[in-house]
């Protein structure tokens, strides 16, 4: 069963966006703090996108386990989901 895609698209991330933008905003400057400051961003690109596909895979295989478990034992699913919601009932109804 095919999972539908909920993570953005990397060009949608304002971190992503911002550092693509110095990158263009340095152009074709060919000084050295330019040129250290380009391959600074350059790396940090490249750290964040491999981050992003890195988690993107660990909350897949967290979903797929989630899955597999509430089909595998369906009553203790609901066993957990009814005493974590007694839990916070009795919680928020001690603050208010």
């Amino acid at each position: 069963m095919p999972t539908p895609n909920t993570t953005a698209d990397f060009t949608e991330n304002s971190i992503g966006q911002d550092v693509e933008g110095i990158l263009q905003r340095l152009g074709n400057s060919a000084d050295e703090q330019s040129e250290m400051l380009k391959t600074k961003a350059r790396s940090a690109l490249t750290t964040l996108r491999e981050l992003e596909r890195s988690t993107e895979a660990r909350i897949q295989a967290a979903g797929e386990q989630t899955q597999r478990f509430v089909h595998e034992k369906p009553w203790v699913a609901i066993a957990v989901a009814a005493a974590t919601a007694y839990a916070l009932g009795a919680l928020f109804r001690r603050r208010g």
